[in-house]
């Protein structure tokens, strides 16, 4: 898909419609340069709904956080209710060890997906002990801990609850952003 997309004259109206697709599909084959000049293109003439995500991720995956967050912060204030923005926001934290704020906003985005309300329940207790342990971690591996337990009281969350496939799709989603941050966070931490 890229290389079709390549082929379309840099800023005409074709290349720009497209320019957040072109951006996704640069990143996913890892061109960052060009995945972040399509991601700018797309902010700048604002081509879909939440252009801003797209750029958040080519970001962070180029290291530049603060520039990331300010996407992601962008996504979630212009859909507080969504709870995608929040779990981006949380990784982008994690990477600049903020991680206190970073379960803060994980959280949040759990309590806004569509998982039942007893899943909700019984997940918000569990996020009190982690935070916990977060407040006490020393290290970037002691937060790595704290994460890996959000991945494990997730899945465990899945197998028991017996939820709808909107629910599960939601809860799948949280579980993929939480294992790519994790990669993410071992490797730039040097774990």
């Amino acid at each position: 898909a890229a290389r079709e997309f390549r082929r379309l004259p840099p800023g005409s109206p074709l290349w720009l419609d497209n320019a957040n697709d072109l951006a996704w599909c640069e990143w996913m084959c890892g061109n960052t340069a060009r995945a972040l000049e399509a991601a700018d293109a797309a902010v700048a003439h604002n081509v879909t709904k939440s252009p801003r995500t797209n750029r958040g991720l080519v970001r962070l995956d180029c290291g530049l956080y603060a520039e990331a967050l300010e996407d992601f912060e962008a996504e979630r204030k212009a859909d507080p209710a969504g709870p995608n923005a929040y779990s981006n926001i949380a990784v982008v934290l994690c990477m600049l060890d903020r991680y206190t704020e970073a379960m803060d906003s994980l959280e949040q985005g759990f309590l806004r997906s569509p998982v039942p309300e007893g899943v909700k329940e019984q997940m918000k207790k569990s996020f009190v002990g982690i935070k916990k342990r977060i407040l006490e971690a020393k290290s970037p591996a002691e937060a790595a801990d704290c994460a890996e337990s959000i991945v494990a009281m997730l899945q465990l969350g899945l197998m028991q609850a017996g939820i709808d496939a909107d629910s599960s799709a939601a809860a799948q989603e949280g579980l993929r952003v939480m294992l790519w941050a994790l990669k993410e966070f071992y490797f730039r931490k040097g774990l």
